[in-house]
């Protein structure tokens, strides 16, 4: 430690990717740096003033730069994780845009800064601020009027988004992406789930079918939804409840019924039924549904349509004596010449 302390105030070498160079030492040659020319300070600070993580830089150092005449250099302090919120406060009305974006990222900058620099109206100040690891509540609001929808999104996906504002989402915002950034935000209630689930957005709804905390009354709403992609993903879903395939076993729709069928969750009650259903597709992967009963797959095994029966004789489930029986069927496809 010595060492590098000695070449950073008497030799005035120091690196800022070292963790280990004291304070005293970088400061020391940002001071030396500062009487050079504006080659050699663009050189130096380019990594001297990198905003790495455990950087020893002092903030009395980065108050100093927060006036420098050079921009860029002011730029650099706006970023720098170490800037004390006494200097960003002064740098509010820098005419330097990235100096802006660097307050609005910097974790120093309090929610009242903050607030100030949103009020200033510039597009890109918005989606500087959204990139901080948490946003301030007071800021969210005004955050989900702005015209980026970039900004929007991010917003929405908040872990600290409260639950009014999670409504208001629902209620008024228009575009999509926004929408399914909320269904994919952990922290929705029970409450705002069902009010969700309504939302005229079908593909909004085909994204909450993947939310994991989705209650009975949420699987059931889903799975009489308007929407046939809605059914279709509820009957594919691998949390879905067995009494929601139960019913969906008996939707109109045969995509719908055959995502059940493939449904690995799907209770052997609802497979039985299946083997009465009118859809020779729905018998035929019924048929090879390795849950199905013997006694229906022998069933299978006499059905009119040969696809239905094939399909039995494949099922590596089904009695060693009914597969015997079918085994043609399986030569029969196999021997067949191709196609010209």
């Amino acid at each position: 430690m010595l060492t590098i302390e000695f070449l950073g105030v008497e030799k005035k070498v120091a690196s800022a990717y070292n963790r280990k160079t004291p304070g005293n030492a970088l400061a020391a040659v940002v001071e030396d740096t500062l009487k050079r020319d504006s080659r050699t300070q663009k050189e130096v600070f380019e990594y001297l003033l990198r905003n790495l993580e455990g950087s020893q830089m002092p903030a009395s150092t980065l108050e100093k730069l927060a006036t420098n005449t050079t921009s860029w250099i002011r730029s650099d302090v706006a970023h720098h994780r170490n800037t004390p919120l006494s200097a960003l406060e002064r740098m509010i009305d820098d005419t330097y845009e990235p100096v802006l974006w660097g307050i609005a990222r910097n974790p120093n900058s309090s929610p009242q800064l903050l607030e100030k620099l949103l009020n200033k109206n510039d597009e890109e100040v918005a989606g500087a601020m959204v990139e901080r690891n948490e946003i301030p509540v007071n800021l969210m609001e005004r955050l989900l009027e702005d015209k980026s929808q970039y900004v929007r999104e991010v917003v929405a996906l908040s872990l600290n988004l409260t639950p009014e504002l999670m409504a208001k989402i629902i209620a008024t915002e228009s575009e999509e992406p926004v929408l399914i950034s909320l269904a994919r935000n952990p922290n929705l209630t029970s409450e705002l789930l069902t009010q969700f689930i309504q939302h005229s957005n079908a593909n909004v709804r085909i994204v909450l079918v993947r939310y994991p905390n989705l209650t009975e009354a949420h699987w059931q709403q889903l799975a009489r939804d308007r929407a046939l992609p809605v059914r279709e993903a509820v009957a594919a879903s691998g949390n879905v409840p067995a009494q929601v395939l139960e019913l969906l076993s008996r939707d109109e729709k045969v995509e719908v019924r055959l995502k059940v069928v493939t449904n690995s969750r799907t209770p052997a009650s609802a497979l039985v039924a299946l083997t009465q259903d009118e859809d020779l597709t729905i018998r035929a992967a019924v048929a090879t549904n390795p849950n199905l009963p013997s006694a229906q797959l022998e069933q299978l095994a006499r059905d009119e349509k040969v696809e239905v029966r094939r399909a039995v004789a494949k099922n590596p489930h089904t009695p060693a004596a009914v597969r015997a029986s079918l085994q043609d069927l399986v030569k029969s496809v196999v021997n067949q010449p191709p196609n010209r």
